[in-house]
C-alpha cells in the first residue's frame, strides 16, 4: 500500500506543535525568573512608596482570613 500524497492537514499540525513548543519555553521561563521578577517589583515599590505596600499587603490578607 503506497503512501498517501494527501498533506492537507500536516501544515495544521506544524504549527499547532510550534505553538506548544513555544508555550512550554515561555512557562519554564516564567517558573525559572517569575520569583525574580516578583522581588524586583517588590523593591521597587517598597522605594517608591516608603514600604506601604508591605503594610497594605498585610492588612489586606489579615481582612481576607478574617471574612472566611
Amino acid at each position: 500500500m503506497p503512501f498517501s500524497t494527501d498533506e492537507q492537514g500536516q501544515g495544521l499540525v506544524e504549527y499547532a506543535l510550534i505553538l506548544l513548543l513555544v508555550a512550554v519555553v515561555v512557562i519554564v521561563i516564567l517558573a525559572l525568573l517569575g520569583p525574580a521578577i516578583g522581588d524586583m517589583f517588590t523593591h521597587l515599590l517598597e522605594s517608591l512608596g516608603g514600604g506601604a505596600y508591605k503594610e497594605n499587603l498585610g492588612n489586606n490578607l489579615s481582612a481576607r482570613t478574617a471574612s472566611k
